[in-house]
């Protein structure tokens, strides 16, 4: 299960959660060899931002869709598994 950024999706389709490729925009620097997205020179501008309405696709799958198609929907059985966990927790 996922703590941190991945926490709270999956693929819809195959269930991995382990990764999702997301469509991005961000930085680079381009030189006459081409371009490099970790040069030095992007150190103050190296921050990848991105919303639940960018394109996203699973590495395993390929399913494609937007990230917010990865948000998994807790269902009832999820919640209540959960506030059990919770209610143990407080008890110790």
């Amino acid at each position: 299960m996922n703590t941190n950024c991945l926490e709270g999706k999956r693929c819809p389709k195959c269930k991995q959660e382990s990764e999702i490729l997301i469509f991005t925009r961000t930085w680079v620097s381009l030189t006459d060899d081409g371009t490099d997205p970790l040069a030095d020179s992007l150190k103050n501008k190296s921050d990848v931002d991105y919303s639940e309405h960018e394109l996203a696709e699973c590495p395993e799958c390929h399913f494609a869709g937007r990230v917010s198609d990865f948000c998994v929907k807790k269902t009832k059985k999820e919640k209540h598994h959960e506030l059990g966990k919770s209610h143990k927790a407080q008890q110790n």
